[in-house]
């Protein structure tokens, strides 16, 4: 301390304040699944004080110890855990919380600052400490049939989604995960789940509209501690399917040459187009596919077909739907056109 005419140096006598640490241990007193406190035979560790000229009130010395373990650490792009050193330096090692490790450990105190000085530091190592908190990441991988006459209203997913959860936690500490996948916008949805499933990873094909929850639940073994705080919310659209009246097969590449559906949240679909004597002039299970409005190679004449679509929607409910397609050739294929039976 200075002041601008005068300096103060303190003498204090280190053998004063000695301290001896021995049996260190994880306190009865921690939460085991949040942070854990020290405590050992030589918790009570004296303070170092001292007192300014002009003051009554004395002043603490900072003594710094150095706390060390094992624990995991979470890696966003390589989507693992792998072990790391938690070196903290504290005032005081027992009066402390720390973060509760996520693997086995043990835990060593060394100090203090002073004794290391002095060449007197001490150091205690605890036994293996058999960790029990669990950490969780999740993530999800949609998978869904892009098309370009995929359409329709909303931002929805088109159902049939394919979705996998995959969960990552700090095995072998974690040892029972439950998937649950519940509709969120009924009532008592979350109650009556649409499944529970135990295991890291599960797969599931939402055919359904509306919107849904996936939580993730996690335990340790003894089911001591768990994190739930993993959830996934998904929003699966409702079924549109709409036909074209026309189109002109050949006339020009890429705009208005193929019949297609235009469709979103569509499963099982089979659609048929036939001409008007009722001949099957071409057949599709597959959405997105379209027809180039030709047969055996060939195109058809120019005229009236009909189209047959059968398929279900986002209720789980089978519909079908008819029309008619009116075929416009230009001059330059008419001379590819087949014979009609």
């Amino acid at each position: 301390m200075s002041d601008p005419a005068t300096r103060y140096v303190w003498l204090i006598d280190y053998s004063k304040y000695t301290f001896a640490l021995d049996r260190l241990q994880v306190s009865d007193g921690s939460d085991p699944c949040a942070g854990i406190r020290l405590t050992g035979s030589g918790a009570e560790i004296p303070d170092m004080t001292y007192y300014v000229p002009s003051g009554t009130v004395p002043n603490r010395l900072r003594r710094s110890f150095d706390i060390s373990y094992n624990t995991l650490e979470w890696s966003e792009e390589d989507r693992m855990f792998s072990r790391t050193e938690v070196s903290r330096s504290v005032e005081d090692p027992f009066n402390v919380f720390l973060d509760a490790p996520l693997c086995d450990t043990e835990f060593q105190v060394q100090g203090d600052a002073f004794s290391r000085h002095f060449g007197r530091e001490q150091s205690v190592r605890s036994g293996m400490y058999e960790a029990v908190a669990v950490s969780v990441h999740a993530d999800t991988t949609v998978t869904v049939t892009e098309a370009p006459n995929m359409g329709g209203n909303g931002q929805g997913i088109s159902a049939p989604a394919v979705v996998r959860f995959t969960a990552y936690a700090n095995d072998p500490v974690a040892f029972v995960y439950v998937w649950t996948i519940y509709r969120s916008d009924v009532e008592n949805g979350r109650e009556n789940p649409i499944i529970r499933f135990p295991g890291k990873e599960v797969e599931y094909t939402f055919t359904l509209a509306g919107k849904y929850t996936a939580e993730l639940e996690v335990a340790n073994r003894t089911g001591v501690c768990s994190d739930a705080s993993q959830s996934f919310t998904l929003d699966i659209s409702e079924t549109y399917l709409e036909a074209p009246n026309a189109f002109s097969p050949g006339s020009t590449p890429g705009v208005n040459d193929e019949f297609r559906v235009v469709y979103k949240s569509v499963t099982d679909f089979k659609g048929w187009i036939f001409n008007r004597w009722g001949a099957e002039m071409f057949r599709w299970t597959d959405p997105a596919v379209g027809w180039d409005g030709k047969k055996g190679g060939k195109y058809v004449p120019s005229g009236v077909y009909f189209y047959v679509i059968e398929y279900r929607d986002s209720q789980g409910k089978s519909r079908k739907k008819t029309g008619n397609i009116n075929i416009l050739l230009s001059k330059t294929i008419r001379n590819e056109e087949v014979v009609e039976p």
